[in-house]
């Protein structure tokens, strides 16, 4: 049989460990910085697209952030850059086989 009053201490010190872990638990979350999963790097001068969650990027090797170049519910993949820089091919599934 367990005795309330000497299982009481150790309860409000459990529960109190658990009650601090939830409330750090978003801002941990907030200072997390999302590690992506980067493929197919193409350059051109200064400026480097690859495939990232199945999305083209572009950025600047000056360090610039990445932007979106499409944002399709298919995947686009191994991106390669004109020789004038003008235009990208790419792989993409957008309606049945793979298509460049």
């Amino acid at each position: 049989m367990i005795r309330l009053s000497s299982s009481l201490p150790s309860l409000i010190v459990v529960l109190g460990l658990l009650l601090s872990g939830f409330l750090l638990l978003p801002s941990a979350a907030q200072n997390t910085t999302l590690h992506g999963y980067y493929r197919f790097p193409t350059l051109h001068g200064n400026t480097v697209v690859f495939t990232a969650h199945g999305d083209l990027w572009r950025a600047e090797l000056s360090g610039e952030e990445a932007r979106p170049l499409t944002t399709h519910a298919g995947e686009e993949s191994h991106p390669r850059i004109s020789p004038d820089g003008r235009l990208v091919a790419f792989n993409a599934d957008y309606e049945g086989p793979l298509e460049t």
